[in-house]
C-alpha cells in the first residue's frame, strides 16, 4: 500500500476514535472531561467531522476525477453505504418494536421514509423519524454525493471559480441567521469542506511540508487561547490543520507493520463506527455502574474495543450479503 494511502488510513481511523471519545465525553458530567467535549474556540466533533469532510471530498475526487458514468457511480455509492445501514438500521427496528410491544414504536409509518434514505439523523431537527443510529453526517455525505457529478464537471474546468463559490455559500450560510439547521451541520458548510478536500488532492497540499508548522501552530492556538471568531469557523479551520497533521504523523508512524495494521483496519470499518458508536456508548455507559476516573478511563477503553469489534461483525455480515446478492453467477 502507498504511503499516501495508510496515511489517509490513519486520518480515517483517529476520526473515527476522535468521535467515540467526543460523543462518550458528552455523556458524561464531570467537567474533568471538558476538554474532550469542547477546547477554548471549537467542538471536537465539529473539527473531527470537517477533516471526514475534507477526507471524503480529497479521495473521492483522487479516485473519480471524472464521472463518465452516473449510474456506475451511482451505484458504487449505494453499495457503499447502504448495506451496512439497513441491517444495522433493521436490526435495531426490531428490537425497539419488541421493547416497545409496537411495530410503528414512534407513530405513522410515514416517518419511516427519511430512514429509508439515510436522511433520518441530518433532518432529526426538523422531522419526526425512526433515527435510531449513525450520526447526522451520513445525510450529508448523501447529499454530497449526489451533488458531486455537477460539482467536479464544474471543479476540472474552473477550480478557482468552483472554490469560490461554495466559499461565498458557505460564509453565507454562517451569517443567514434564517437557518433552522445548526451552521456545522448545513450543508454549505459541508460543501466548503468537501470541495477544499478536492482542491487538496488536485494541488496535492498534503505533500507540501511548509504547510505542517503553520498547521500545528494554528491549531494549538485554537485549541488553547480564546479568539473572537464563530465557533463554527473555527472547527473548520481546526479540521483543516488536522488533516495535514495527521497526514505527517501518519507518514511515519504507519511504517510500523503492527501500528499500520491496527489503524488500517479500524480506518476500513470507520463507516461502520460510526453507525454503531451511539448504541454501544449508551449502553456500556447505563449498563455499567459509575465509577473514579480510573474505572472511567477503562470504561472508555472497553467502550472502544465493543464499538469496533461491533463494527468487525457487521462489515463481515454486510460483505457476505452484498457478496450474496451482488456477484454474478456463470452460467452453468
Amino acid at each position: 500500500m502507498k504511503t499516501n494511502d495508510m496515511s489517509f488510513n490513519f486520518i480515517r481511523a483517529v476520526c473515527a476514535l476522535g468521535i467515540i471519545v467526543f460523543h462518550f465525553s458528552c455523556h458524561i458530567s464531570d467537567t474533568l472531561y471538558r476538554p474532550l467535549f469542547v477546547t477554548q474556540n471549537f467542538a471536537w466533533e465539529n473539527c473531527l467531522v470537517s477533516t471526514f469532510f475534507l477526507l471524503s471530498g480529497l479521495l473521492i475526487y483522487r479516485n473519480n476525477r471524472t464521472v463518465p458514468s452516473l449510474g456506475k457511480f451511482y451505484i458504487k455509492r449505494v453499495k457503499s453505504i447502504f448495506p451496512s445501514f439497513y441491517l444495522a438500521f433493521f436490526y435495531c427496528f426490531i428490537v425497539n418494536a419488541i421493547t416497545s410491544h409496537s411495530l410503528f414504536y414512534i407513530g405513522s409509518p410515514k416517518y419511516l421514509v427519511l430512514s429509508v434514505f439515510g436522511m433520518d439523523g441530518y433532518f432529526s431537527y426538523r422531522f419526526p423519524s425512526y433515527y435510531i443510529l449513525g450520526e447526522w453526517f451520513l445525510g450529508a455525505i448523501i447529499l454530497l454525493y449526489l451533488l458531486y457529478p455537477i460539482v467536479v464537471k464544474g471543479f476540472n474546468r474552473l477550480p478557482v471559480l468552483i472554490l469560490a463559490i461554495v466559499t461565498g455559500l458557505y460564509i453565507f450560510g454562517i451569517c443567514f441567521t434564517g437557518f433552522k439547521i445548526s451552521d456545522e451541520h448545513n450543508l454549505f458548510t459541508c460543501l466548503f469542506c468537501f470541495v477544499l478536500g478536492m482542491v487538496i488532492e488536485k494541488y496535492e497540499l498534503y505533500k507540501k511540508t511548509v504547510l505542517l508548522i503553520p498547521s500545528i501552530l494554528i491549531f494549538v492556538i485554537l485549541t488553547f487561547l480564546k479568539i473572537p471568531v464563530s465557533i463554527v469557523i473555527c472547527g473548520n479551520v481546526a479540521g483543516i490543520c488536522l488533516l495535514f497533521i495527521l497526514y505527517n504523523i501518519g507518514k511515519i508512524i504507519m511504517k510500523s507493520k503492527c501500528i499500520s495494521l491496527i489503524f488500517n483496519e479500524i480506518g476500513r470499518i470507520s463507516y461502520q463506527i460510526f453507525l454503531l458508536q451511539h448504541l454501544i456508548i449508551v449502553f456500556v455507559l447505563n449498563n455499567i455502574p459509575p465509577a473514579d476516573n480510573i474505572a472511567m478511563v477503562c470504561k472508555l477503553a472497553l467502550t472502544i474495543v465493543l464499538i469496533i469489534a461491533a463494527a468487525e461483525v457487521l462489515n463481515i455480515v454486510t460483505k457476505a450479503v452484498t457478496d450474496k446478492l451482488f456477484t454474478k453467477r456463470k452460467p452453468a
